[in-house]
């Protein structure tokens, strides 16, 4: 069974996509692949032997899938499409150490080509990310608290004092310091 990676980057706003084709055996090269489904043209770049192969996109040997679109012409396959293939089903397979990051692996196997994928999704503690969106909103709700508080306070004890017009400009000058805390 001959194994390799590739390292796929998905454009779906100019509609293409590049696959970096790592063969494990010793002293081979990249190969890489670039299909433009704005022209319908699928590059092929064999480094090992020096030679670039370009086809039409329908009839290269690719494992990106491509829709029809209305106007009959090929289109790339949003994620939704792409992930509800028919003839794979993607089985989540636990936590993995790859490349020096802990990330989500789902394998799956093609029924029509017999190609097993296994995909690599980064994955990030979702615990951290809880602790600082909660953080940010504490801050946020005592920052416009304060600010309120303040703006309260300093109107009432100003216009008890001064005249209306000063209490305005001291106001607006304690709301510039309070706006201009949450950027320090």
């Amino acid at each position: 069974m001959k194994t390799f990676t590739i390292r796929t980057t998905y454009d779906q706003d100019l509609h293409f996509v590049i696959e970096e084709m790592f063969d494990r055996r010793p002293g081979r090269q990249p190969q890489y692949r670039f299909d433009d489904f704005s022209a319908g043209l699928s590059y092929s770049i064999d480094q090992n032997v020096k030679f670039c192969n370009v086809t039409d996109i329908t009839k290269a040997d690719i494992v990106n899938d491509f829709v029809p679109g209305d106007d009959g012409k090929i289109k790339m396959a949003t994620p939704a499409q792409f992930w509800d293939k028919e003839g794979i089903d993607y089985h989540y397979n636990g936590l993995k150490h790859f490349r020096g990051l802990e990330t989500e692996v789902w394998i799956g196997q093609d029924k029509d080509t017999g190609y097993m994928y296994e995909w690599y999704f980064a994955y990030v503690r979702v615990n951290a990310i809880v602790v600082v969106v909660v953080v940010v909103v504490v801050v946020v709700v005592v920052v416009v608290v304060a600010a309120a508080a303040t703006e309260v306070v300093v109107m009432v004890v100003v216009k008890v004092v001064v005249a209306a017009d000063v209490a305005t400009i001291f106001v607006s000058i304690v709301k510039v310091i309070v706006i201009a805390s949450l950027f320090i």
